[in-house]
């Protein structure tokens, strides 16, 4: 099949397609990624095996709370607060 056949296969699919149901399955995709962000936030704060360590659970659900502290440019200021609040991180083997 040629380029141009295939693109006027596409054009012809994409007229038969009607209005009401691609407006259905933008619906069932917008639904299946907020049921995967969903999913996903209820197993990083309860399955995850980092989610029993203490910190804010707003930070443990996704990357975007230290993301805006650094933006705003007083992380260093947060990072002192969390280990006051929270003590102090350990890495490797105790």
């Amino acid at each position: 099949m040629d380029l141009t056949v295939a693109s006027v296969v596409l054009v012809v699919l994409a007229a038969c397609v009607s209005t009401t149901h691609t407006r259905s399955l933008v619906r069932v995709q917008a639904a299946e990624q907020h049921g995967q962000a969903c999913f996903k936030c209820v197993h990083r704060a309860y399955f995850h095996r980092l989610s029993r360590f203490p910190g804010p659970k707003a930070a443990a659900l996704t990357s975007w709370y230290i993301t805006y502290y650094v933006y705003c440019g007083n992380v260093h200021l947060k990072l002192e607060k969390w280990h006051q609040r929270y003590g102090t991180v350990h890495y490797g083997a105790q």
